[in-house]
């Protein structure tokens, strides 16, 4: 990674938030990412050995990701740099194998069923609070408190006065109920399509371990392969989902309701 932040280009103003990034495949994105002149933030559980210097645009926040309070710290850090967050990759996972389902203690699959979905959840869960938090200051600074709160207190024109208690009575919960569903749509949106190539992918590929065949490893393995990049394709349109809606959201809120 240090050679790749040598010979990157000039500095893009952006910042890029990479879960896993300490790994193999993480290396390779974070050394990708610093090659183009991004700022990388990757949390680790190991920190940084002394009279160690990361590379210029690498910050490593120590973290544990199966911990909410750390997960949300680690986002924060992201969110408040120098550099906007423009980008998330979640590569935290892994799997332990070297055992057959029926010898697999349920602790151990406790462990491995954790480390593979519960950080995308809680990543998938911070950033879409973070839009919510987004949106919502968006309107209010577009529409003033007045015009905000009638996004919430919502009655429509020449509506007769004695209907007005029982519209609001109405109508209220309803917008309240709609402003908290979007980050929880946005977020279950890009963690269950997310995740469900992953679980997908570790079925295929335990079934090498389970049935100790070579032949099973070679079509197991090459179903895995056309998975995951179906799964690479899907992830990058969730993404991008998750970034329109939010841009929609920010537009409607800006308008008048």
């Amino acid at each position: 990674m240090r050679d790749a932040a040598e010979r990157r280009e000039p500095v893009v103003d952006a910042t890029v938030l990479v879960t896993g990034g300490t790994g193999g495949l993480g290396g390779a994105v974070t050394g990708s990412f610093l090659a183009a002149g991004w700022r990388v933030v990757v949390p680790t559980r190991e920190p940084t050995r002394e009279g160690t210097v990361p590379p210029e645009g690498l910050e490593l926040v120590p973290a544990d990701l199966l911990e909410p309070a750390s997960v949300a710290e680690v986002v924060a850090v992201a969110a408040d740099g120098p550099a906007p967050l423009r980008a998330v990759v979640n590569l935290v996972g892994g799997y332990a194998g070297g055992a057959r389902v029926h010898e697999t203690q349920p602790g151990d699959f406790d462990r491995q069923l954790a480390l593979n979905l519960r950080p995308a959840f809680l990543v998938t869960g911070a950033l879409a609070l973070l839009a919510f938090v987004v949106i919502e200051i968006s309107g209010m600074r577009s529409l003033g408190i007045k015009g905000y709160l009638k996004t919430i207190f919502y009655l429509p024109p020449g509506l007769p006065t004695f209907m007005k208690p029982i519209m609001l009575a109405v109508m209220t919960p309803i917008e309240l109920i709609g402003k908290l569903a979007k980050p929880f749509a946005l977020a279950v949106r890009l963690f269950a399509n997310m995740t469900a190539g992953h679980a997908l992918v570790l079925a295929l590929i335990g079934l090498t371990f389970t049935f100790h065949s070579y032949l099973v490893g070679i079509g197991a393995s090459a179903m895995a392969t056309a998975v995951m990049l179906l799964e690479l394709f899907v992830a990058f349109l969730q993404a991008f989902v998750f970034m329109l809606l939010t841009a929609v959201f920010i537009g409607l809120m800006r308008a008048e309701h």
